[in-house]
């Protein structure tokens, strides 16, 4: 079954447009690699990742992400067993939400799941006019 994990961090000050666009060109290429599928939201200050695969992969991943210094205070909102995978369409699809700022940083303050479950459905309903990867 596989594993489902949200986590939202603060990006550090030095972390560019073109710093995004290899994380999501990199995480395509690893994620498809390790059959791991997901979405990768941006706004000035934070991110927000689902990441959805085997538990070996998804751990994996996180190490590599725990290390990258373009952000910082990781924390991982949600963690599950997942039935079916929410963002399956995709290895990394991307979207840019500066308006989701302060929800991202009401979210990490807060560390509540119920708020991040839901947060996680409004991104499945952003997410339905993307484009699939070829």
């Amino acid at each position: 079954m596989p594993k489902r994990i949200f986590y939202v961090s603060v990006m550090a000050a030095h972390t560019t447009d073109l710093d995004i666009r290899a994380i999501v060109s990199a995480s395509t290429i690893w994620n498809r690699r390790q059959d791991i599928t997901g979405l990768l939201l941006a706004t000035r200050t934070h991110f927000a990742q689902v990441l959805e695969g085997r538990a070996e992969a998804i751990a994996a991943v996180m190490e590599r992400i725990r290390s990258d210094d373009r952000h910082r205070s990781i924390e991982i909102l949600v963690d599950v067993d997942a039935a079916k995978r929410q963002f399956g369409r995709w290895a990394m699809a991307y979207l840019r939400r500066d308006d989701c700022s302060q929800a991202l940083e009401q979210m990490h303050m807060a560390r509540d799941p119920a708020q991040a479950q839901a947060f996680m459905s409004l991104l499945e309903a952003l997410s339905i006019d993307l484009a699939s990867e070829p």
